[in-house]
Formats: C-alpha cells, sequence, structure tokens
C-alpha cells in the first residue's frame, strides 16, 4: 500500500500517512495562523497525485490553490471546483443530491467553495450533499475533508435548519467509515466542534493551540483514548508550536510522532501577497470534460417511483409525474456565463484595489518620510530655538507686568494648546512680546503662531498696537 508524504520528522526522515484514508477518521486542529490550511493543503496534494478522490467543503475561499502552482500556471492536479469565485461549475443550493450522485458517479477530487454563500444556503446544500452520500456506496473510497467544520458540525446547534445539517453531516463523519468515507475534520476551535464527532477521530493531527478551553477537549480526547501519561509532554508543547509544526497522535498504530509539514507544491491563496502574485496572473487550467459531463447530469429530469404503502386512489407501480430538474441546460449556460461575468468584474476590482493599496502606501510611506524630516529639522535648529528662547527671556527680565497671575487661572486652564498657554504665561509675567517672540516661546512655526495668537485676541485678553501683542488689565 501506499504513502502520502506530507512532512519531515524531527530525525529527517519522512512523515507519512497511509494513502488508503477511505475508511479513516483523522482531526486536524490548529489556532489561526499556525498552518492549519496549508498542511491539509499538502495532504490534499499527495491524495489527488495519488488518484485518490477526495470531496473538501471550503468556507475560506482557499482550497482552489490546488489548481494552481505559486507562480500562477496550472498545477495539472485534477481538481473541480464548485462554488466561489474560480469555479468550474456554479454552486446551486438545490443541488446537493444531485452533485453528490455526479461526484461518486467519477473518480473526481472536488472543492466546494461556499465562502460567498449564506449559512442557510451552505446547510440546506450540506444536508441533501450528506444524506445521498450515505445512501451510496461508492465503488471507490472517498476522503471526505470538512475544512472549518463547526460551520456544518457545531458543537451547540441553533434553529431547525442547524440541527438538521449537523445531524446529516455528522452521521457521516461519525460512521461513513462503514461505506466507505473516511473523514478529515479541521478547525481552529476544538471546543466549537461537535465533540460526537471528535470523540470517534481514531487520530489527531495537533498544531499550535493556546485557548483554555480548546486545550481541555484536546485533553479530553487523549484521556479518552488513555494516552494522556504518555502524551503529557507533547501536550505542553502545544502553546509553543511554530507554523507547520504538529503532533501526530493515533493510538491504536502506536504512533506518536513530532513533524513540520513539508513545502506545498501547489499555491495556498494566502500567500499570494507575499509571491506578489495576482489575481489576473491565476490560470486554473481546463477541466472542460467534467464541466460538460455535469452538465447532461446536472440538467436531466428525475422521475420519482413510489416507495411504501401505496395510497388510495393511486394506481400500483404507477410513477408520479416527471419532477423537473431546478437547472435545466439554459439555466445551466446562463449560471456558468454569469459566474464567467462574475469572476472578471471581481478580478477587475481586485486588480483596482491593489493599485489603490499601492497608491495608499507609498502615500504613507511619504507622509511618514516627511514626518521624520520634520523630527530631523526641529531637532537640529533645537539648539537655536533655546539660545533665542532664552534671549528673548533676558531682554524681558528688566520689565514685568506686574499682572496678578491668580486672576489668569481660569484662561491659563482654558488654553487648548500648550503653546497658546505659555504665550499667555509670557504676557502675563512681561506684559508684552512681539509675535515673533511669542511664536519661539510656544516652539511652534510662525503660521501655526497666528491661531494661537488670534486665541487670545479674541478672547480681549491681550491687545495688538501692531508693534507687540500688549496684555489687557483685569
Amino acid at each position: 500500500m501506499g504513502v502520502l508524504h506530507i512532512g519531515t520528522l524531527q530525525g529527517g526522515k519522512p512523515f507519512t500517512l497511509p494513502e488508503d484514508l477511505g475508511d479513516k477518521k483523522i482531526a486536524l486542529l490548529a489556532q489561526s495562523n499556525k498552518g492549519k490550511t496549508y498542511g491539509l493543503g499538502d495532504i490534499l496534494e499527495e491524495l489527488a497525485e495519488a488518484q485518490r478522490p477526495f470531496i473538501a467543503t471550503d468556507p475560506a475561499n482557499n482550497l482552489w490553490g490546488l489548481r494552481v502552482l505559486p507562480d500562477g500556471r496550472p498545477s495539472g492536479l485534477q481538481v473541480v471546483v464548485i462554488g466561489g469565485d474560480h469555479a468550474d461549475i456554479p454552486f446551486e443550493k438545490e443541488q446537493g443530491e444531485r452533485m453528490a450522485e455526479l461526484l461518486l458517479s467519477t473518480p473526481t477530487c472536488a472543492v466546494i467553495d461556499v465562502a460567498f454563500e449564506s449559512q442557510g444556503a451552505t446547510r440546506r446544500f450540506m444536508t441533501d450533499f450528506a444524506g445521498r452520500l450515505m445512501r451510496t456506496k461508492p465503488e471507490i473510497p472517498r476522503v471526505v475533508v470538512l475544512e472549518e467544520c463547526p460551520v456544518m458540525i457545531p458543537q451547540n446547534a441553533f434553529g431547525v435548519q442547524a440541527q438538521v445539517c449537523k445531524a446529516a453531516v455528522s452521521k457521516l463523519a461519525t460512521i461513513g467509515g462503514n461505506f466507505g468515507y473516511g473523514v478529515i475534520p479541521a478547525c481552529q476551535r476544538p471546543a466549537t466542534m461537535d465533540k460526537d464527532v471528535l470523540s470517534q477521530c481514531e487520530a489527531l493531527i495537533v498544531m499550535g493551540i493556546t485557548h483554555k478551553q480548546d486545550r481541555k477537549t484536546v485533553r479530553e480526547w487523549m484521556e479518552a483514548k488513555d494516552i494522556g501519561e504518555r502524551a503529557a509532554d507533547a501536550f505542553a508543547q502545544l502553546g509553543s508550536l511554530k507554523p507547520g509544526e504538529a503532533w501526530f497522535w493515533w493510538p491504536s498504530e502506536d504512533r506518536f510522532e513530532f513533524f513540520t509539514f513539508r513545502k506545498r507544491r501547489t499555491l495556498h491563496p494566502r500567500e499570494m501577497k507575499k509571491l506578489g502574485l495576482k489575481q489576473t496572473q491565476i490560470r486554473l487550467g481546463d477541466m472542460h470534460a467534467f464541466v460538460e459531463l455535469a452538465k447532461r447530469e446536472l440538467t436531466k429530469t428525475s422521475v420519482q417511483v413510489p416507495e411504501g404503502p401505496i395510497k388510495r386512489g393511486r394506481i400500483p407501480h404507477e410513477p408520479e409525474p416527471p419532477k423537473v430538474s431546478l437547472v435545466r441546460a439554459a439555466e445551466f449556460d446562463r449560471l456558468t456565463k454569469e459566474n464567467e461575468e462574475l469572476r472578471t468584474k471581481l478580478e477587475e476590482f481586485r486588480t483596482k484595489l491593489e493599485e489603490l493599496n499601492e497608491k495608499y502606501n507609498r502615500a504613507r510611506h511619504g507622509i511618514a518620510d516627511a514626518d521624520r524630516r520634520l523630527t530631523s529639522v526641529r531637532e537640529a535648529f533645537r539648539s537655536q530655538h533655546d539660545a533665542l528662547r532664552g534671549l528673548f527671556d533676558l531682554v524681558g527680565s528688566s520689565k514685568s507686568s506686574g499682572a496678578d497671575r491668580s486672576s489668569w487661572l481660569v484662561w491659563l486652564e482654558k488654553a487648548p494648546k500648550v503653546g497658546m498657554k505659555k504665550m499667555l504665561e509670557h504676557l502675563i509675567e512681561k506684559g508684552s512680546a512681539t509675535r515673533a517672540q511669542l511664536a519661539t516661546i510656544a516652539g511652534v512655526a510662525r503660521t501655526t503662531s497666528y491661531d494661537y495668537v488670534g486665541w487670545i485676541l479674541r478672547n480681549q485678553l491681550a491687545e495688538d498696537n501692531g508693534k507687540e501683542i500688549v496684555l489687557r488689565k483685569m
């Protein structure tokens, strides 16, 4: 039996998983920015290259990257994308059963991108989809990946639709192995996913986790598998693991291994900015044959034969009237065309957004550079400023206004700027000063000093005699 090479052990040897995951349940747990989706991409790359079909739900719009190399060229992996902004086939919430039948009819790897769908649409689709899978035993086992699984199998489901969806998907996740479905639930918050599903997982891939409740959930799984003591040291390291590092625990196979996920061969969309890759450079490659098959299968009419007891008034064995598919061929073509138009518009929008971001960053850097220069100029002239201020103080030291400072305290407290307060204090002490002197005392530019002096004059605290600003008598 072949293996999936997805990482490297501490000693440099390859870390592998069995190629046949069709009846296995392995959870992938990690908090945000610890490499969960990146590592999941490694697993799916290996499955696709080994021609082991999988079906991956993607609420985060990341897994379409399997079709693209880091430089934007097609990866060559035969992975059909359903829904999202890189769709081969448009997502239709009413087509859950038909889509399940289509994907089971061929050994196809598929990503169902629901990132742009409402929770209601996602739940309706997945309820029908999971139910149809469980009524069909595939000839070739499938791996079902539930990325961000709390979207479909939360610990607490509120509302009838959420509960029905959880029941259908949880059934697939817990007993699907008996029908030929392996399951990989992946999430950032283990505490928020269905505990029954997690308890049924025979193995865990655990990356960096620091949240108290999430660590408690992992600890409970360890204690249930009776590995608490054996993996105690590994559990203590979870909070300090770097992105890409992980512990693998598979008690029944006696595997307790620390490894690092390998470098992905395909694109992780979150790295596009770092790679300097734009949406307009993305080329997913051709899935024309499968799209044509989908067009034929999804637009067929269906005939439903009555099951169970014959209702009164119905002729025995008489089929019900044909139920016409909600998406006929013309409708399918229209949706496909609209999807392409939306993708084009979205790419144009992203290009404009990137251009605006570049302009914004240039402007921000220009402002920061101007601030740095202004600061350096201020520092360069600080000694001259201090000397001039000392000179003004010396020149005016011989005279005194004789004003009672206590009668001006209210205005000193009201001064909206520190520089205004300094100007007023100087006038209280000396009685008068030129505008240039007041600007120097306040430590502001000449233009700014006009506003400061204007505040003093508007409040009738001083008068301008044409030569100096003179303090008024209270």
